[in-house]
């Protein structure tokens, strides 16, 4: 008996986990404000933990780095940087809506 909830437990535990990643995998920026988006790639974070499936602060900034719109270029080129020494989701600079406006300007023109 013990042995079957184990099994079922477990079960559960590797769906949760994939579902997780399918959300993960499915997440996209709009070109909205990004600060305002980060809380959902959050919440899969935290499904993804309570799952076992847990990543890192770096990997976490990495993750919503690469899921960055094309037009954030610049600014994922400069962080990525950062991210190889240690860069984590609570000390990623994400823009404010003001600042978004500025970034995407300085990428436009670094692009022509």
């Amino acid at each position: 008996l013990f042995e079957a909830l184990r099994q079922e437990l477990n079960d559960k535990s590797i769906a949760a986990r994939v579902d997780a990643l399918a959300d993960l995998e499915e997440f996209k920026f709009t070109d909205g404000p990004i600060l305002s988006q980060i809380p959902a790639l959050e919440k899969i974070f935290r499904e993804m933990k309570n799952a076992g499936s847990d990543q890192d602060g770096n990997a976490q900034a990495v993750v919503v780095l690469s899921k960055l719109p094309r037009k954030w270029k610049i600014f994922r080129k400069d962080n990525m940087k950062l991210a190889e020494k240690g860069l984590t989701l609570q000390t990623l600079k994400i823009p404010s809506r003001k600042e978004d406006k500025e970034v995407l300007k300085e990428d436009e023109e670094d692009n022509d």
